[in-house]
């Protein structure tokens, strides 16, 4: 079963760093500093650093106090191991072993706006400012760049809530969906045949699992001579998700093989003073 939900309520924007920090006891007779305490310590290493989501740190801070209480009571309070295990459950995972949906949630309470810099915010839009009618602003994250206008309608659509919640415009329809889920002879459900005038992607290329259905599915529910847009930068990623690198010709390839049209790569000039990066910003059109 397709799975897309339409997201209605609104969050406000605003930095939150999602990783607390809450101290735990020391289960360990040994005087700090002995050698018995660095064992201790080494091997218990995750109760010294132990951070939780914030929205778990008033219940973590519960269960400390509950461990340090059943500690004092005696070294083998039965109660010990059963708090041990809650508090290990609320644990933030490293990043390293984070789905990439839960990488991007986490950014989407640290990152309020687009983090890549204001010349570059200004180029995008200049660029896509041009596109007018229905436009599918798809894998949008937290940030849009179309702005509200008499011949557009922008629909949103990601697969993290919380960036949805924290889009900039609550008032357009706003999509939750996984493009993941498109394979060969899966379809887009929740959208018709040639509804759509444009479909904007900003920096998602590099993530879906399965490119060329979902460039299919993108091509059968854009409007004939509709565009499908992109906007790239080789250099960045989340390492964790990415599943493929940009270039000309795997996008060039890609598109041919989804049966597009007049594919145009160019690159998009972003006036930066001191960065490596300079002109890495890539505009790629292909058309229905």
């Amino acid at each position: 079963m397709f799975d897309c939900t339409e997201i209605t309520t609104q969050v406000e924007r605003k930095v939150i760093f999602p990783d607390r920090h809450v101290e735990l006891p020391r289960l360990t007779q040994a005087p700090p500093g002995s050698e018995e305490w660095k064992r201790w310590t080494e091997k218990n290493w995750w109760m010294v650093d132990y951070s939780v989501f914030y929205t778990n740190k008033e219940e973590a801070k519960r269960l400390a106090l509950e461990l340090d209480q059943a500690y004092r009571r005696s070294v083998n309070d039965p109660l010990i191991p059963s708090i041990i295990e809650k508090l290990k459950a609320l644990k933030t995972k490293d990043y390293c072993d984070m789905t990439p949906l839960e990488i991007w949630t986490r950014s989407a309470y640290q990152v309020v706006n687009y983090s890549g810099g204001l010349e570059a915010d200004l180029a995008i839009r200049k660029k896509l400012g041009h596109y007018h009618g229905n436009i599918l602003e798809a894998m949008c994250g937290q940030t849009s760049y179309f702005l509200d206008g008499p011949n557009r309608i922008v629909t949103a659509l990601d697969y993290c809530k919380e960036s949805l919640e924290r889009y900039p415009y609550p008032k357009r329809r706003r999509i939750l969906c996984d493009l993941n889920q498109v394979k060969e002879k899966t379809m887009l459900t929740i959208f018709q045949e040639a509804e759509f005038d444009v479909i904007s992607i900003c920096f998602g290329f590099k993530y879906p699992k399965h490119i060329v259905p979902l460039l299919r599915e993108f091509r059968r529910i854009l409007k004939p001579n509709g565009v499908l847009s992109f906007i790239e930068n080789p250099y960045s990623s989340y390492a964790q998700c990415q599943r493929r690198k940009f270039s000309a010709k795997c996008m060039t390839d890609l598109l041919s093989r989804s049966e597009y049209q007049h594919v145009k790569i160019e690159t998009l000039h972003v006036p930066y003073h001191d960065n490596e990066q300079q002109g890495a910003y890539y505009h790629v059109q292909a058309v229905k």
